[in-house]
């Protein structure tokens, strides 16, 4: 009974078990992808760039701030200039009465002179303090603007990584080989005997080949829809490695059929990958690559 519910048990858990086993290998092969590792990168250095524009803009108003209570300071500096000379002025005025009327009262005259004058030093003392916490913050603003331009400078980093891990994974993508296999009809004018008929046939099925292996290479890459826009600036140069007529013969009135079976494989130039990404020349490394001339052209075409 208790081996039943274990087995019940083991039972239940295997879908969960396998979903998590497949769920772990598509991670893996997510991060083996050199491409997708930096496209992960990339997004953590722009949400980097982003949180550190905001705290740039932060320091930046704080600085804007101390400029513009500077100004104040400074237009405060000329107003109470101007009020502590006139309490001087009145100030001297009440000790050349003082002279003639020893009874002149000053104190009011002096207290005056002593506010224009405390006030004077205030903002003499409250400018020191800004100047010193303006240089402060621009200090601060110059690191985070220098952070700025690292920060910039590796991203732009990280992009020409990337890219260059997109040519190098889609130069191996390129690289293919296979085996298909493809049926094409053609129709035999009445004038050509059975032999000709038949390798005009296998002819013109061979470049269907050719082109139906170029279109699965086109649709196997990874960035498939980018080089399928730029496939026709590039050489895939195809090598028919091996083929094989596997049926053949005449179907209805003149129509002859083909199915052929051929082993292909595709080594393009060294800058097609570039070349597929619309990329400069630069980003393709050269690398060496077989001498070998293909069989059959790949810029054939099925008439």
């Amino acid at each position: 009974m208790k081996s039943n519910r274990i087995t019940a048990l083991v039972l239940a858990l295997t879908p969960i078990l396998l979903s998590s086993q497949s769920l772990a290998n598509e991670a893996t092969v997510a991060t083996d992808d050199p491409v997708v590792a930096l496209e992960q990168k990339l997004a953590d250095k722009r949400s980097e760039i982003s949180s550190h524009a905001q705290n740039l803009q932060t320091q930046r108003d704080k600085l804007d701030a101390l400029l513009a209570e500077r100004e104040t300071l400074a237009k405060s500096a000329i107003e109470l200039e101007k009020k502590r000379t006139l309490a001087q002025e009145r100030l001297d005025e009440q000790f050349r009465r003082l002279i003639e009327n020893p009874d002149t009262d000053l104190t009011q005259y002096r207290d005056d002179y002593q506010v224009a004058w405390n006030a004077v030093k205030q903002n003499q003392s409250d400018t020191l303090t800004n100047d010193q916490a303006v240089s402060e913050q621009q200090r601060i603003v110059e690191g985070e603007n220098r952070q700025k331009q690292l920060l910039m400078s590796a991203m732009e980093n990280l992009q020409e990584a990337k890219k260059e891990a997109r040519v190098k994974r889609l130069r191996q993508e390129l690289t293919f080989a296979d085996t298909i296999e493809v049926v094409h009809t053609i129709t035999c004018s009445e004038s050509l005997t059975l032999a000709a008929c038949a390798n005009q046939g296998k002819t013109l099925t061979m470049q269907k080949a050719v082109n139906t292996f170029q279109s699965q290479v086109l649709e196997n890459v990874t960035e498939s829809t980018t080089a399928k826009l730029n496939a026709n600036r590039v050489s895939f140069n195809i090598h028919v490695m091996n083929n094989n007529v596997v049926d053949s013969g005449f179907s209805g009135s003149n129509r002859y059929i083909t199915r052929m079976q051929a082993e292909m494989r595709s080594q393009p130039d060294e800058d097609a990958a570039c070349k597929l990404l619309d990329f400069a020349e630069r980003y393709c490394v050269e690398k060496p690559f077989t001498t070998r001339k293909p069989l059959l052209s790949s810029r054939l075409s099925v008439g």
